[in-house]
């Protein structure tokens, strides 16, 4: 085996060729098929060269997505803009406390119903007048908070239930049975009888007519059809229409929803508001209230870009970018794969389909990179919905337009897989923590307490489950954290996490709630969970005392390549190229006068330099091939005395 030292940085072996292992790392095997110092060597330099490929444009790619994520989020003016709506709905009284309007969340029956929208909303929605009594200029009448327009006016849908009679059986036989109305179940979007029936003069359409959806409330779920009255955004009318409804009775015991949508825009944070204020009438009597509110930019693709949005349009598509070369990076390694070794590149990451498979990596990436497309057509789908309805606006300008479906799609779609592409994204970087053993012990912990944290939580789960059921049965008709057996073990997590009211169970049943908190709390908390942090702490320590994980080699390497005294090994060629020797020219040393030149792309011409400079070499190499020798017999002496254990053990 012949060997050429070239300079103190790089080193140049002819016989060795690379070979891919089971992992996708560049081994190199000598032509007499034994590992020598220069393998080992070569070896180092590959996983280098390997780490800068892909780590530093992920680098770039994460500075990017953070910017994104940055610019895409302006929660603290979104949320004072939110709070001043909130606080005009449903915290003041109109200013008035002679006119006896209660706050939102205090609304009791049908009747104070009615005053909160005749006093709150139209007071806010549909203003005509300053606080002082002067009159608004007609360009500002129907704008909220005297900033904020209206688009298309209001409108407020009522669902109602079915009316059924049946007979309510007695304890005695004698007095026999008593007819009884019972209504509670809601119009659906079938054929019947019962949807095409009016209602104070308005005819009931289908959710199909009103383009709305099935909705959840606190109570029930809820059709999107129903009774639809638009108010227009004129304060007159609007008292005059919600007056005729309060007096042909268009609350009663039938009624189970009734749902004010609205969409405002704030010009000066560019979003629009799609709010949905409900209050359900359950059949157990009481009014329960619940409003949502979803902050969009539907202008965001469809105007003229100016000042950042220019910036904004360029960091997604460098972004869109980065994920096609992501995707063409994963397309290409499953091609290598699936091609012949004899005729695979030498770069070549996986050998085998099967390597590719079993690196879940990989499975990661293709995560990211579907949520990512799936994101881009969500995206897509909800620009092409809001240029309908921004169309739909701007030719009737009076008539209520529902932003409902692209609102949510924004918001409960789209942001909430941006959300998982954020948690993804920097989940990925613990990839790269690899080269490191303390950087990767935390997913190495993980590993090495699978099995054991497997049989923990199939035991927890069962005492969780057991206590969160109890919990249920005896104070769910009385407190809503336990009203289900989910909100009761959310409950039951929060008391472990430190947060709990223990007098609202105690005044409940003071004997069980006692038994029941001091057993939980016990059981689970003092004792399950330090069960839990005791395998984590053994994994941990299993994990630090393997020999493995004593050292930073690769890391090393890559901190020395980063200061440019390394030598970066590429997979096809057969010598190694200095970072620093390429990028910064050397000044040789030896007798007589020096020149510069790049120290791997030309000859070394420089007088009096020569074999004194691989003289001056050759005691570092020499060291460093001893110390490589020395490891691996120690190595080779370890693996026969683990393996004759193996072989007592089985005699005994």
């Amino acid at each position: 085996m012949t060997e050429t030292v070239e300079t103190t940085d790089s080193v140049h072996i002819e016989s060795v060729l690379p070979v891919q292992n089971t992992q996708g790392e560049a081994h190199a095997v000598d032509t007499a098929g034994v590992r020598g110092p220069e393998t080992d060597e070569r070896e180092r330099k590959y996983k280098v060269w390997q780490f800068w490929r892909y780590f530093l444009p992920y680098c770039v790619f994460l500075f990017l997505f953070f910017v994104e994520v940055y610019i895409m989020t302006r929660n603290m003016p979104y949320y004072w803009f939110l709070r001043g709506v909130d606080n005009a709905l449903f915290e003041s009284t109109n200013g008035d406390p002679a006119a006896n309007v209660k706050p939102y969340e205090e609304i009791p029956d049908f009747a104070s119903y009615f005053d909160w929208l005749e006093g709150s909303v139209s007071s806010f929605l549909v203003a005509s007048e300053y606080y002082n009594g002067d009159p608004l200029p007609e360009d500002n009448v129907g704008y909220a908070l005297h900033q904020s327009p209206v688009f298309g006016g209001l409108r407020l849908r009522q669902v109602r239930a079915t009316e059924d009679v049946f007979t309510y059986p007695q304890t005695r036989a004698s007095v026999g049975s008593i007819p009884h109305v019972f209504y509670g179940v809601v119009h659906s979007d079938g054929e019947g009888e019962a949807n095409t029936e009016t209602h104070c003069g308005v005819e009931w359409q289908s959710q199909e007519q009103l383009g709305g959806e099935v909705w959840h409330g606190k109570v029930g779920y809820y059709p999107g059809s129903g009774y639809v009255v638009d108010i227009p955004m004129n304060r007159t009318t609007s008292d005059t229409i919600i007056a005729e409804l309060k007096d042909c009775t268009w609350f009663d015991e039938r009624s189970r929803l009734s749902v004010l949508d609205m969409t405002l825009y704030n010009p000066s944070l560019d979003v629009f508001l799609v709010a949905r204020i409900g209050m359900e009438f359950p059949a157990e009597g009481g009014c329960v209230p619940f409003h949502q509110f979803k902050l969009v930019d539907l202008y965001r693709y469809l105007r003229e870009p100016e000042g950042k949005q220019w910036w904004r349009f360029f960091v997604e598509a460098m972004l869109s970018l980065f994920f096609v070369k992501f995707l063409v990076d994963e397309v290409v390694e499953i091609r290598q794969s699936l091609q012949p070794p004899s005729t695979q590149s030498p770069s070549a990451v996986y050998k085998t389909w099967h390597q590719y498979k079993a690196d879940w990596w990989n499975w990661v990436d293709w995560t990211n990179l579907v949520l990512f497309m799936v994101v881009v057509g969500v995206r897509i789908h909800s620009v092409l919905q809001a240029k309908a309805l921004l169309a739909q606006v701007a030719r009737e300008e009076t008539a209520f337009v529902n932003f409902e479906p692209v609102a949510y799609n924004i918001v409960y779609i789209e942001l909430v897989l941006v959300g998982c592409l954020c948690f993804l994204t920097l989940f990925k970087s613990f990839k790269f923590f690899g080269v490191s053993p303390r950087l990767s012990i935390l997913a190495a912990t993980m590993k090495a307490a699978a099995q054991d944290l497997a049989a923990f939580s199939f035991v927890f789960f069962f005492v969780f489950v057991g206590f969160g059921m109890a919990g249920h049965v005896v104070f769910g008709g009385s407190l809503y954290e336990f009203s289900s057996i989910r909100m009761s073990m959310l409950q039951l997590f929060r008391w472990i996490c430190g947060e709990f009211d223990f007098m609202s169970i105690y005044w409940l049943h003071r004997i069980f709630a006692c038994v029941y908190f001091v057993s939980f709390m016990t059981l689970c908390y003092l004792l399950l969970l330090n069960m839990l942090v005791a395998i984590f702490i053994d994994a941990f320590n299993t994990v630090r005392s393997d020999s493995s994980f004593k050292g930073d080699v690769i890391l090393a390497d890559i901190l020395t390549d980063l200061k440019g005294k390394s030598t970066v090994v590429l997979p096809w060629k057969s010598g190694g190229i200095s970072l620093r020797d390429c990028i910064r020219p050397q000044r040789r040393r030896g007798g007589g006068r020096g020149r510069d030149t790049c120290q791997q792309c030309s000859t070394d011409t420089t007088q009096g330099a020569g074999e004194g400079a691989v003289a001056k070499q050759q005691p570092s190499m020499q060291a460093v091939r001893q110390l490589l020798e020395e490891i691996r017999e120690r190595q080779h002496a370890l693996d026969d005395m683990v393996s004759a254990m193996v072989e007592l053990g089985t005699e005994q």
